[in-house]
């Protein structure tokens, strides 16, 4: 359990990071879906230990990627450009889907 919490610590603080790094609306949620949904993949295929696995993918992962943040993007956007929110939506959704299937395969040859 104290590994999970590490893990969501680090993971937490690093998207704080990429936040402030990319502070245009929704940069930094579509860039940590995207780049969590990669590790996401190779984790899939890696031989990780239990433990290894709930403070990467369920601790890390989990708090540096996030769903709810990408729902709010969304919305704030639409307010303003219906047409941008859309194109948002499935880049992102569609972009983090060739992420984990690109982490999957590489996880595989490694």
């Amino acid at each position: 359990m104290i590994l999970l919490c590490i893990g969501g610590f680090l993971g937490a603080v690093l998207r704080y990071y990429v936040q402030q790094a990319l502070p245009k609306k929704g940069a930094a949620t579509m860039t940590v879906n995207v780049v969590g949904s990669f590790f996401i993949g190779m984790a899939l295929v890696l031989p990780l230990t239990t433990t290894m696995y709930q403070l990467f993918v369920i601790g890390f992962l989990g708090a540096f990627t996030t769903f709810s943040t990408f729902m709010l993007d969304a919305l704030q956007l639409q307010k303003n450009d219906k047409r941008r929110a859309i194109l948002y939506i499935l880049a992102t959704l569609i972009s983090s889907y060739i992420a984990v299937l690109m982490g999957y395969k590489i996880g595989r040859i490694l």
